[in-house]
């Protein structure tokens, strides 16, 4: 399990404009498709479209074990940022680190998972569980 990045959350002052994924450091180019849906947005580019609709299926089945749908959470939970990075730079170049194959940090009051490898079921699993155990215990608050 990955920890959460050594890089300070992006935040904002109640004096500054609130802030915009899109202009971030998160944000990259490549990112042209989202999927979003309550609290969760997933941001991949149009080649990574399988893998972002695998986890987006996995959290949502994991939620619903626990008798909850995302679109019932809108409002009532933080957001969570799923982030599929292109290629293995350009995570490295966002998040400053190679050893990690994902990574946790802060937007503001939201979550940012910034993934690099993600095609192994394995793998989509363990950050599907992650992500909905997340929004499952922000919704709780």
């Amino acid at each position: 399990m990955a920890k959460p990045a050594n890089t300070k959350g992006e935040k904002s002052s109640s004096d500054e404009v609130p802030l915009l994924l899109t202009k971030s450091r998160f944000f990259i180019d490549a990112f042209n498709t989202a999927i979003i849906d309550g609290p969760l947005r997933i941001y991949f580019s149009d080649k990574q479209e399988t893998e972002a609709l695998h986890i987006y299926f996995e959290i949502q089945e994991s939620l619903a074990q626990q008798g909850l749908k995302l679109t019932h959470l809108a409002g009532q939970s933080k957001h969570a940022f799923v982030m599929l990075y292109p290629d293995p730079t350009s995570f490295e170049q966002v998040f400053q680190t190679s050893k990690d194959e994902w990574v946790m940090d802060q937007f503001g009051e939201n979550v940012i998972f910034g993934l690099k490898k993600f095609k192994e079921k394995d793998r989509r699993l363990e950050i599907s569980k992650q992500v909905s155990d997340l929004i499952q215990s922000a919704a709780a608050l």
